[in-house]
């Protein structure tokens, strides 16, 4: 049977309860490695030998996930490999294993100290060097991703691209790349684009 949040909470009050990053910092701080303690400063200024967008992950490799709203990273969690990884939900729900299929992250990280660097290959950091450049639109799931007017999810939709279409990039902003398509210019979430 399913705990229910209000008897978990009731469960976990009085008790040290992990938000996301504070999980993630602890777990790493004990191989050495040392976090920040929030999802965003992790994903801008700890060193990685490899991040991506989460259709890059290697599933051999324990790795640091994050979810993107379009402008931030808001939570945080670790893939703990065979396709599970662990994060905290706080006092209503303690620290949980689940499936990968159980959330939508959206990107990760293998922290610098890790692994090897040789055994991880190039890295896939979504963030290109040189604009513009081409791009392919890409999802973990449905037919089409969204183009919109402005860099948030409050944007009007005006195009929906088709997964495999070929996009120009010319910048970026919060999270969200400047994307041309055919006659359109608007903003597409980074996650959405993969460097070609």
């Amino acid at each position: 049977m399913e705990i229910q949040p209000a008897k978990q909470r009731k469960k976990n009050m009085g008790k040290t309860v992990y938000d996301c990053a504070g999980l993630v910092a602890k777990a790493f701080n004990e191989i050495g490695i040392k976090p920040y303690t929030s999802a965003p400063s992790n994903w801008k200024n700890l060193q990685y030998d490899k991040k991506g967008t989460i259709n890059q992950l290697p599933t051999d490799k324990v790795a640091i996930l994050f979810r993107s709203d379009g402008t931030k990273m808001k939570h945080t969690g670790i893939y703990i490999k065979n396709n599970k990884f662990v994060h905290a939900k706080g006092t209503d729900y303690g620290v949980l294993e689940e499936s990968m299929s159980a959330y939508s992250w959206t990107h990760f990280g293998i922290p610098t100290g890790l692994y090897d660097p040789n055994e991880l290959g190039p890295s896939t950091d979504p963030t290109p060097k040189k604009y513009p450049f081409k791009g392919k639109v890409i999802a973990n799931s449905g037919n089409t991703v969204n183009l919109r007017d402005k860099a948030n999810k409050r944007g009007n939709i005006f195009v929906q691209i088709k997964l495999g279409e070929i996009v120009t990039v010319t910048g970026e902003e919060g999270g969200w790349y400047n994307v041309i398509y055919k006659d359109y210019k608007g903003y597409m979430m980074m996650e959405f684009i993969q460097q070609i």
